[in-house]
């Protein structure tokens, strides 16, 4: 460990109203974490159902910074940067559970290769399966277009997967996951760790873009193994968090590929859902569909994106 600091690692989480997640994600760290000294910070995002009590009860060696709002993903990890004491800093979910030491392999890699500045996991949903944006290409316009017409996440850019087969070898890629990530501390620009002006969604993916494109390696870890529950905080508000996926999209095409990507994909939203609704207005006016959750709410939402996307999108 580098003499300037106190611990090998920092491990940075936010928090909004997952109490109980992040109860048993602090519990796996503490439990699987080896070989490496690490410290904790929780960013909580002025949540309303006892997770800074949790904290403060149960986990008193976590450094806690408890907001009065909620400042977002990206705004939450900048603020926790200055009080991070780590040679190298850790992105993690509160909707995680380590199943290895992953953290210890992750450094390990980082320590052995000084030409890579970002490592991920192997992440793993609920039922065992990989999650496939924990390692993959960088998100285009093409990359796009399938998950506008068909995701269910409308516009979430994901980027280009892996072939399956890949996700059991490490190796590096062109980007991978926020929702746990180490990276160096020489891989930040400008004192921080993403770009402000993401509130959630493709902070991680605008981390990357830049990381490549300054000549640093990003590295997927087949062998470190998390599993994420994924989406907890978001589907308290699923509307509102595909609105922020739409803005955050736009802005990462403005700023990377230039504006006529960006226009290009805010016309991509407004056909596309355009269509969509239309699609569900006529669904929705036959018996088996018409009572239906699922529908009722995608009725609700592609007006939203219309709107969002007419008139609210670089907001």
């Amino acid at each position: 460990m580098d003499k300037r600091y106190n611990v090998d690692l920092s491990i940075i989480i936010v928090n909004w109203n997952v109490r109980d997640l992040l109860c048993d994600c602090l519990n796996s760290i503490y439990e699987k974490t080896l070989g490496i000294t690490f410290e904790i910070i929780v960013v909580d995002n002025a949540s309303s159902d006892g997770s800074v009590e949790m904290v403060r009860a149960e986990f008193p060696q976590v450094k806690l910074l408890a907001n009065s709002e909620n400042l977002g993903f990206a705004r939450a990890n900048n603020l926790a940067l200055p009080s991070a004491e780590g040679e190298y800093i850790g992105l993690l979910n509160p909707d995680t559970v380590l199943l290895n030491n992953a953290f210890g392999i992750m450094i390990a890699k980082l320590k052995d290769e000084s030409n890579i500045g970002i490592v991920g996991p192997k992440l793993l949903a609920s039922d065992g399966k990989v999650q496939e944006p924990c390692a993959r290409k960088l998100v285009t316009l093409r990359s796009v277009i399938p998950r506008l017409l068909i995701g269910r996440m409308l516009a979430t850019p994901l980027g280009t997967h892996l072939p399956p087969a890949e996700y059991d070898i490490s190796q590096a890629v062109e980007c991978i996951s926020g929702a746990c990530m180490v990276m160096r501390r020489e891989v930040l620009t400008d004192e921080r760790i993403f770009n402000p002006q993401f509130f959630m969604y493709v902070e991680d993916v605008d981390l990357c873009y830049e990381t490549v494109h300054r000549g640093w390696k990003i590295f997927y870890l087949s062998e470190a193994l998390v599993t994420h529950y994924g989406g907890e905080s978001a589907d308290q508000d699923s509307i509102s968090t595909v609105l922020y996926a739409i803005k955050a999209t736009y802005r990462f095409f403005i700023k990377r590929y230039g504006k006529l990507t960006g226009y290009s994909y805010r016309c991509l939203c407004i056909i596309v859902s355009t269509m969509k609704l239309a699609a569900t207005w006529i669904l929705r006016r036959t018996p088996r569909f018409r009572n239906d959750p699922v529908w009722e709410r995608r009725s609700l939402l592609y007006p939203q994106v219309i709107r969002c996307a007419l008139y609210h999108i670089e907001e």
